[in-house]
């Protein structure tokens, strides 16, 4: 997940004059040898169809291509995804931020990012508790879209233990 600075950094890149680009693709989160080519895939083509739009004399767009292209070799990236991946590139800015919601696959090409959906995720007020159940070390974690805290873990030595807490508890 994006932190409140990456957010500030993009929004004040806004104020500026230069060329932005914002990719949206979504990605699976199980790593496979197909859905990562499929990731992959849908980000080749959003990086064709830009390259197909830039004016042939702006260089400095074209090596902000470059680093786009680069991603397709980043093999830990696609490894480790979320449900989208959002890319925002200019001459001074290359960030790549892992979305827990799903996106449809949109890119543009502009004087400023397209920061809706990642402002969205930001602004989301969701909490839950998870219990991980782990027979050997039990564990209570409070979790919201931001983050994930451990809240108690326990400690059994046997499931017979824990059924008898259960007994009692009840």
């Amino acid at each position: 997940m994006t932190s409140a600075k990456t957010i500030k950094k993009l929004l004040e890149a806004n104020k500026t004059n230069d060329t932005k680009i914002s990719i949206y693709i979504p990605t699976h989160p199980k790593s496979n040898g197909s859905s990562v080519h499929e990731d992959k895939t849908l980000l080749k083509n959003a990086i064709q169809e830009i390259s197909a739009k830039l004016p042939k004399h702006e260089s400095s767009l074209h090596r902000i291509v470059e680093k786009l292209n680069g991603l397709l070799a980043e093999e830990e990236l696609w490894l480790h995804q979320d449900l989208s991946l959002a890319i925002f590139a200019s001459e001074d800015i290359f960030e790549t931020i892992k979305m827990p919601i799903e996106t449809t696959p949109h890119f543009s090409v502009g004087k400023e990012f397209i920061l809706n959906p990642l402002l969205a995720i930001e602004s989301m007020d969701f909490s839950c508790l998870a219990f991980d159940m782990n027979l050997e070390t039990p564990r209570l974690f409070s979790a919201n879209v931001k983050s994930m805290q451990l809240l108690k873990s326990y400690k059994f030595k046997s499931m017979s233990e824990i059924m008898e807490q259960d007994y009692q508890q009840n």
